[in-house]
């Protein structure tokens, strides 16, 4: 709802083919003074509108400040709402298009979600876990009356291709230093 704290310290998109080859906007490891792969498309700015009763804001970037540009651009919408039980969540549309002369054979796409419940010291702590039946990662507080927070992948997508994964900061540092 509007009135809560945000829990989501940092979210980002993430496109590539491998280790290699990957478009983020994660402030952590091999790029951190440019913390962005995705740039803004030129003759495209930012619009906020209303769909369906609730608001749609569309934003659409490349990737080409990357190390090894994919050749990607990207249609991002968000949707969110003010009605009594459908004003905790946001829904995100990608529409993604190869703009490169080249194949992209197993590309893979993902969210990166830095939640941060604090702890009983103030500190972020939280437990995450992953519920396939709904296909659902999520996180927890560990302080009483915190809610569970999560990303939940709506496509028609098979489950063997859905993967949830929690990292410990330290690691994603530690792998790509």
């Amino acid at each position: 709802p509007p009135t809560s704290p945000s829990w989501l310290f940092h979210g980002g998109f993430l496109a590539g083919t491998g280790p290699t080859r990957l478009s983020d906007d994660i402030p952590y490891g091999e790029d951190t003074e440019a913390s962005t792969d995705w740039i803004p498309l030129f003759g495209a700015p930012i619009e906020v509108g209303e769909a369906a009763g609730g608001q749609v804001i569309t934003a659409s970037y490349d990737d080409r400040r990357a190390l090894s540009p994919l050749g990607l651009e990207v249609v991002q919408r968000s949707f969110a709402f003010d009605d009594p039980g459908e004003d905790a969540f946001v829904l995100l549309q990608y529409v993604i298009r190869n703009t490169s002369t080249q194949s992209l054979s197993g590309l893979r796409v993902g969210l990166f979600a830095d939640w941060d419940l604090p702890g009983s010291g103030g500190d972020p702590e939280e437990t995450a876990g992953w519920d396939p039946s709904r296909r659902l990662g999520l996180v927890e507080g560990t302080t009483a009356g915190q809610p569970a927070l999560g990303v939940v992948w709506l496509d028609d997508v098979a489950l063997g291709q859905v993967t949830y994964a929690v990292l410990r900061r330290e690691d994603v540092i530690e792998s790509v230093v």
